[in-house]
C-alpha cells in the first residue's frame, strides 16, 4: 500500500510541476483568436508576457501593445479567473485587476486606463481628440450593464473636429458611483 501511495504522490507532484511550468504560448489554445491575438509569448500561463496583443472588437483591432499578466490560480477554483494585467502601447496604458465571470459578466478593480479620445471614433460618428483617462476602484458588469461602480473618467484637452474646423472644448471629469440595485450616477465637472 505504501508503494502505491508513493507512486500516486510522485505522479501528482509531476502533474503539479507540469501545470505550474506551463508555457505562456499554451494560452493560444484557450483564447479564441476571434477575441484576442497574442504574439511573442514569454513566461508561463500564470505569469507571462505577450510582446504584442490585439483585442478584436466589432470596429476592428484594438492594439494593446506589450501585455504582462499574473493569473491567480485559486481564482480558477471559484470559476472566476482573476488577472492582474499591465498593457502599454505608446502613450496608451492599461493596468489593474480583471475578474472574468462569463460572457458579458466581468469586473475591474483598481484599474487605470489612458487612451486617445480618437478611439471613440470606432463607436461614435464624430472626430474627437484629447486624452481619456479612467480610474476605477470597482466596476462590475452583468450582461454588459453596470451593476456596481466607483471611479472617475477624465477627458483632457477635449476637441471636436466638425467639418468647419476644430472646436476646443476644454477638460472635463465625471465622478461616477453605483451601489448594487441602484442606478449609475455621475457628476460632470470642468477642470
Amino acid at each position: 500500500m505504501s508503494r502505491l501511495t508513493a507512486i500516486a504522490a510522485a505522479i501528482l507532484l509531476f502533474v503539479v510541476f507540469l501545470v505550474t511550468r506551463a508555457p505562456a504560448r499554451l494560452l493560444t489554445h484557450f483564447v479564441s483568436p476571434d477575441q484576442l491575438v497574442l504574439q511573442g509569448h514569454e513566461g508561463t500561463i500564470w505569469e507571462g508576457v505577450a510582446n504584442r496583443a490585439l483585442l478584436v472588437t466589432d470596429a476592428g483591432y484594438l492594439h494593446l501593445g506589450r501585455v504582462t499578466w499574473d493569473l491567480h490560480p485559486f481564482s480558477l477554483l471559484l470559476f472566476s479567473p482573476r488577472l492582474d494585467i499591465d498593457a502599454e502601447w505608446g502613450a496608451q496604458r492599461l493596468s489593474g485587476a480583471v475578474k472574468l465571470r462569463g460572457e458579458g459578466n466581468f469586473g475591474l478593480e483598481d484599474f487605470e486606463a489612458k487612451v486617445s479620445a480618437e478611439l471613440l471614433q470606432q463607436v461614435l460618428p464624430a472626430e474627437l481628440r484629447g486624452q481619456l483617462s479612467l480610474q476605477v476602484e470597482e466596476l462590475l458588469l452583468a450582461d454588459w450593464l453596470p451593476v456596481r461602480a466607483s471611479g472617475r473618467l477624465v477627458w483632457q484637452n477635449a476637441m471636436w473636429k466638425p467639418v468647419q474646423g476644430p472646436m476646443l472644448l476644454g477638460s472635463y471629469a465625471v465622478d461616477f458611483t453605483q451601489e448594487a440595485g441602484d442606478s449609475l450616477v455621475g457628476e460632470v465637472v470642468t477642470i
